[in-house]
């Protein structure tokens, strides 16, 4: 294999820190230090105190989607480890991409009975209603989520077949990062092939995304099961390098919609996101101290679900608008309405829960 032809390009790492340490004295080490010195035993002219910084991602830029990242040290473990020959791929590989052809026939359907480039015509803006042009949104988060799902998973299936990421379950590898424990597994399994017998893998490593990203009830649960292995990048070298903790969510959407490109969909969509996640944490937080009726939980997780996808669908409807005048338009045209309900139905939400909390702890400092 030609690693230059598999390799497409290298992230920008060269002084990335190898632990941080945050405000209560706490560190988190989001290099693996441990895993690199039984690397460096493995092979003493090999110190890869540097390189394992080093992130990488697969070209597959003709599938218009970008592969897991993975580091150096992933990569180099493909072809110095065994557990990747000693473990058959082909049930795993059939399990992520079982449910590529579902998506792909969604994927048409829905593209066919509500083309997207209707939207910049005229006439969806002359002869269809403004709930109408708010509800498209729908059929098109729908396109855009099973295309992304089918890339992702095309792009892990790539790396499956090329044995990248396979690491003993005993290591709990996670996406992007790789193992995270008992790295004398992965030290004893490259020294001794006997040793990987019995020795049961998985390709956690390269995953991307889970669909618990489109059933969870709040955006916040849902973006830590999407694009996993790209979060471990955004989180590992913007998160917790950005000086003003405050601003470090909207510091990752920023790079994040840089990264993607220079439309102004792009910053709109991933911008408006910290933004509402204000809002959502203050209801989350308070829902969560509320001693509401039992009975109730049923009928507020339903309405938190629908609302979380009317405002993610909302958000990826800029996403492929990409220029700022369709968005403008777009958005003059629905009367900014999405935006009105979404950020000051959250805060009325917010307000109304708060003054029933204060109504129930008044009601029970009176009764004590």
């Amino acid at each position: 294999m030609d690693h230059l032809g598999y390799i497409d390009r290298l992230i920008y790492a060269s002084h990335f820190p190898l632990s941080h340490t945050d405000h209560l004295g706490h560190t988190d080490h989001l290099i693996n230090t441990e895993y690199l010195n039984h690397v460096n035993h493995l092979d003493p002219t090999n110190h890869l105190s540097y390189t394992d910084h080093l992130v990488y991602t697969g070209n597959l830029d003709h599938l218009d989607h970008p592969s897991p990242y993975f580091s150096y040290r992933t990569f180099l473990d493909m072809y110095e480890t065994p557990f990747a020959r000693k473990t058959p791929y082909k049930d795993e590989l059939i399990r992520r991409l079982r449910v590529v052809p579902l998506l792909g026939a969604i994927h048409l359907a829905s593209n066919y009975i509500w083309p997207f480039d209707y939207v910049f015509t005229d006439a969806f803006y002359n002869e269809c209603s403004v709930l109408y042009r708010i509800w498209y949104t729908v059929p098109a988060f729908l396109q855009f989520r099973s295309r992304i799902y089918i890339g992702l998973r095309l792009s892990e299936g790539v790396c499956i077949m090329a044995g990248l990421g396979c690491y003993p379950v005993s290591t709990e590898p996670k996406p992007a990062r790789g193992p995270t424990k008992e790295f004398h597994a992965i030290k004893s399994g490259a020294e001794d092939n006997r040793a990987v017998a019995g020795e049961q893998c998985n390709y956690v490593t390269v995953y991307s995304l889970e669909f618990m990203a489109d059933f969870e009830r709040w955006v916040r649960p849902s973006m830590k099961h999407w694009n996993m292995s790209v979060q471990y990048w955004l989180a590992a070298f913007v998160y917790h390098r950005f000086p003003i903790k405050a601003y470090r969510i909207l510091a990752v959407f920023v790079v994040s919609a840089y990264w993607h490109g220079f439309y102004a969909g792009y910053y709109i969509t991933l911008c408006s996101v910290p933004m509402y996640l204000v809002f959502e944490d203050k209801i989350y937080k308070q829902m969560k101290d509320w001693e509401y009726n039992p009975t109730l939980l049923p009928a507020l997780q339903v309405i938190a679900y629908v609302y979380k996808i009317s405002l993610m669908g909302y958000w990826a409807f800029y996403f492929r608008l990409l220029s700022f005048e369709a968005s403008w338009r777009y958005t003059c045209s629905v009367y900014f309405l999405p935006y009105i309900i979404s950020l000051g139905g959250a805060h009325l939400v917010g307000l109304a829960l708060a003054k029933t909390q204060r109504c129930v702890s008044g009601g029970s400092n009176i009764q004590g």
